[in-house]
């Protein structure tokens, strides 16, 4: 799953922001018939054109990055943006509008310095596919989330 948006705001807290996300721990998971395991991975930051960041993280964390993120306060119209220019923006990035969400947990990714600093201007999502690990690898035979 990834998370397409852009950050606005002091440049030391936004660094902040991106340090806190790459440390993020999640669970993800693999299946291989009726057997499951989870293994540690990071979240993962991407460089997008035109300031834009993708956050890439398992599905299963959505809801809590997306309430975390705080993607409901904003529809681009707090920056001048407008839904045309975010449908547009949506399109080059190739990801759709974020769907509801629960809004009971959240990462602490947070502080006080954070949340005053640095708004989030919510672009949208992209899903992923899943695949089979190949033969000769670590997991071969294995099925997960192509992040």
């Amino acid at each position: 799953m990834h998370v397409v948006f852009i950050p606005y705001g002091n440049r030391d807290c936004v660094e902040k922001l991106f340090r806190y996300m790459e440390s993020s721990m999640f669970r993800f998971k693999l299946t291989k018939g009726k057997e499951t395991k989870y293994e540690g991975i990071r979240g993962a930051i991407r460089l997008l054109p035109l300031g834009a960041f993708d956050y890439a993280f398992p599905k299963e964390y959505l809801d809590i990055v997306l309430n975390t993120l705080k993607f409901d306060l904003d529809d681009g119209d707090r920056y001048g943006l407008g839904k045309f220019k975010l449908s547009v923006l949506r399109r080059m990035y190739k990801c759709e509008k974020a769907p509801e969400f629960k809004k009971d947990k959240n990462l602490l990714w947070f502080d006080d310095e954070l949340t005053a600093n640095v708004n989030i201007v919510a672009i949208g999502i992209r899903t992923d596919g899943e695949i089979t690990d190949p033969k000769g690898t670590r997991d071969a035979g294995w099925k997960h989330e192509a992040l």
